[in-house]
């Protein structure tokens, strides 16, 4: 019994499914780690895009800054040129000769004209710079609109997550109440259905042992009273000279020996409610039945009876099985749920074979009472 029980409180916690609370706990814990990781990748593709923004600005500033200096450079040899310039005016003045005079001056104008084109040159190089300067500030200026976009975004992102947080965690609280409030009230509609199954199988195992013991009672009275009737017919048998005159006396007597439920027909027995047996008659009488036809009957009234306790037996143990299961749900229920015990009753350990009187007890008395029947019957018969 005690491996059956232990066999059904597995089954019970196998078969009982998982607290709500818990559940809730790991589909609040799943979506917050399912933001937590969108808003990391998020996170991170911003980063990625606002050092690519920088490295490519420290590009261009590089990039600018080397084309400044080489700019300055050209801009201080044109400044030194005046200086050679002057020399070469003055060495010009110092010559006599026109032929001279004239190459000389053919040669200035030649590198005049190499140098207005050189000075052309420059001042393209230095509208295109402008405009890579222009350029430039326009892509700087629109990095840091981006950032500042992208930034903004951000926080806006930011601030969505956490307000759909907020209502997810705010839902998920209300309905974690709600599931505690309906498991409370599923827990208490089981108690008191299991105390009230409880409480109908007590009560049908103390009818049954009641209705037990009376049927006991009952046959135990009626064996002993159809004993003492074979008694009195042996006594009558013995001495048929005043056989007449003490069955009348015995009519007439207060005090005299009362029938058996079976001449009365007021038992409860099945198997007797068909059977008159008047034991007041003589053994020769037409109207008795023969001693191995009694024999007959009263073994298969012990035959009946013994079926009838045996299937009560049963029952009263299936019920008292049924009873100790129950008991047991209710107490796995409570001690679940921290609730007290003290108001179940505890297992009473009954004994299946030991119930107030004995079957085998009653048995044994029904087999030493016929056997008594039984050597009465053999004596008148002899």
């Amino acid at each position: 019994m005690d491996r059956d029980q232990t066999r059904m409180h597995t089954d019970t916690s196998e078969s009982l499914p998982p607290p709500p609370q818990q559940q809730n706990d790991l589909l609040t814990a799943q979506a917050l780690k399912d933001l937590q990781q969108n808003e990391q990748r998020f996170t991170e593709s911003l980063r990625e895009q606002l050092d690519k923004a920088r490295k490519d600005k420290a590009t261009l500033e590089a990039d600018l800054e080397s084309r400044a200096k080489a700019f300055q450079a050209t801009l201080d040899q044109l400044q030194s040129n005046p200086l050679s310039e002057n020399k070469s005016l003055e060495m010009l003045m110092g010559i006599d000769n026109l032929d001279e005079l004239r190459a000389e001056t053919k040669k200035l104008h030649e590198k005049y004209v190499a140098q207005e084109a050189r000075i052309k040159k420059l001042e393209f190089e230095l509208e295109m710079e402008q405009g890579h300067v222009n350029i430039l500030r326009h892509d700087n200026q629109m990095l840091r609109q981006m950032t500042v976009d992208m930034t903004a975004l951000a926080e806006q992102e930011e601030e969505y997550i956490s307000n759909k947080l907020l209502k997810r965690i705010s839902g998920l609280k209300k309905e974690k109440g709600e599931l505690l409030i309906q498991v409370e009230q599923e827990e208490e509609y089981l108690t008191n259905m299991l105390q009230k199954k409880l409480s109908q199988l007590q009560k049908e195992k103390v009818d049954l042992e009641n209705a037990l013991e009376q049927e006991q009672e009952y046959i135990v009275n009626k064996l002993q009273k159809q004993l003492d009737s074979l008694r009195l017919q042996q006594t009558l048998s013995q001495s048929p000279s005043r056989s007449s005159s003490f069955v009348m006396d015995t009519s007439t007597t207060p005090g005299s020996l009362p029938m058996s439920p079976a001449v009365t027909g007021a038992g409860t027995s099945p198997s007797l409610s068909a059977k008159k047996w008047m034991p007041t008659h003589s053994p020769g009488t037409s109207g008795d039945l023969p001693p191995t036809g009694l024999v007959e009957v009263l073994k298969a009234e012990v035959a009946t009876l013994k079926n009838k306790t045996i299937d009560m037996e049963k029952e009263f143990i299936n019920k008292y099985q049924q009873c100790n299961k129950y008991k047991s749900e209710l107490v796995h229920f409570r001690k679940e749920h921290n609730m007290t015990t003290d108001d179940i009753p505890a297992d009473e350990g009954y004994d299946y074979c030991n119930i107030h009187i004995r079957p085998a007890d009653i048995f044994t008395v029904y087999l030493s009472s016929f056997d008594q029947y039984h050597h009465l019957l053999e004596d008148m018969s002899e």
